[in-house]
């Protein structure tokens, strides 16, 4: 059995995915660990990045196709269903390595055997963070979001360089037991290309594993390169959100301490609750979006839960659609309200004073807007 298993997802853009590769072997990795594959995962590529990258990597990395795209975690779980190693290392194709960056997290995982996840510090090219740890805070977006922690300082900004445990670390760069991956199900292929990760550490903790930032491994990330190309980016985005909230909120494994930011409320735990949940939903003024945002409640919440919407400009075809579901429902459960009747911030305020005893979930994508 190979000791740690390299998995890189591509989809196009085989440069960056060559890049990479070459990356990793000008480190000092490939001397240090004996016993390591390279498995690269095309995830139906439109173009012929599959065959570029298989003309370049040689016969020391072995290439998977699939046949159709299906994103991030569908890509990753076919690169561990096929990878021999006691340890998984997903690595984005954004990535290149620094000289000595996999012997420090190999290190870290074996220093606690309850230690399983481990991720890395990434850098932006002109060395300021993207990546150091996740931490999480409430919003006016939706209550529970994660946060890149020092994201935009200088690499050596304080605190930066200090490795801990953390809550989450992100999915760029991840190393992960293999028995721990397979014991979570792997991936969450239920989230497209974002909340994937941070999903994956909440549920290896939940299982009493410790995540770890390792600082002392460091990587450079261009961030969501090929993501950027992928059609309905923000609608899906917003899907992805919504599912981690469904999943997480008022899970007693968000320890630290947050108070939601900006119109949030702060919602009761979603555990054991006896009353149906209130969604009041911000809808923005791009139909497209506010339809993806309505169509991913209708999927995520009970038939029993309340929504109610705020609608900013009543001259838009948001009004109108809002207007419709809400004859077209039951008598009660969609309600719209516009800025001509309410201010945003007194429906919230009416809505905590009037629902003291329910979970009220506020759903804001665009907090700009609120008026005053």
């Amino acid at each position: 059995m190979d000791r740690v298993s390299i998995i890189i997802p591509q989809y196009g853009r085989s440069d960056l995915t060559v890049r990479c590769i070459e990356s990793l072997f000008a480190s000092t990795i490939m001397a240090e660990i004996k016993n390591l594959e390279i498995v690269v995962i095309d995830d139906g590529s439109p173009d012929s990045s599959a065959d570029e990258v298989d003309a370049r990597i040689g016969p020391s990395i072995r290439l998977v196709r699939r046949p159709t795209n299906g994103g991030f975690s569908k890509a990753c779980n076919a690169g561990a269903e096929v990878a021999s190693g006691e340890l998984l290392l997903f690595l984005n194709n954004d990535t290149v390595t620094a000289s000595n960056w996999l012997g420090p997290m190999l290190k870290a995982m074996d220093s606690d055997p309850e230690i399983g996840i481990v991720g890395a510090l990434l850098l932006y090219p002109d060395l300021t963070v993207q990546h150091a740890g996740f931490d999480l805070y409430g919003s006016s977006y939706l209550p529970l979001s994660p946060d890149h922690i020092n994201r935009g300082y200088p690499a050596n900004y304080p605190g930066v360089g200090v490795s801990r445990e953390m809550e989450l670390v992100t999915g760029a760069c991840l190393l992960i037991r293999k028995d721990l991956f397979n014991q979570v199900g792997g991936f969450d292929t239920g989230y497209i290309n974002s909340f994937e990760d941070v999903d994956l550490c909440l549920k290896a903790r939940a299982l009493g594993k410790r995540v770890w930032f390792e600082a002392s491994a460091i990587l450079f990330h261009d961030e969501s390169v090929t993501r950027a190309v992928l059609p309905d980016r923000a609608s899906r985005d917003f899907a992805n959100h919504l599912r981690f909230n469904e999943a997480w909120l008022g899970s007693q494994l968000i320890s630290l301490p947050w108070e939601p930011k900006g119109n949030g409320l702060r919602p009761r735990s979603l555990q054991g609750r006896e009353l149906p949940r209130m969604w009041v939903v911000h809808l923005p003024n791009d139909l497209l979006l506010a339809t993806s945002m309505i169509s991913s409640l209708a999927s995520s919440s009970d038939h029993e839960d309340n929504v109610v919407v705020f609608v900013d400009d009543v001259t838009t075809s948001v009004a109108d659609y809002a207007e419709n579901i809400q004859r077209s429902t039951k008598e009660g459960r969609f309600l719209v309200y516009t800025s001509e009747q309410i201010s945003w911030d007194n429906l919230l305020l009416g809505i905590s004073r009037q629902q003291r005893d329910r979970d009220v979930l506020v759903v804001n994508p665009s907090p700009d807007s609120v008026q005053r």
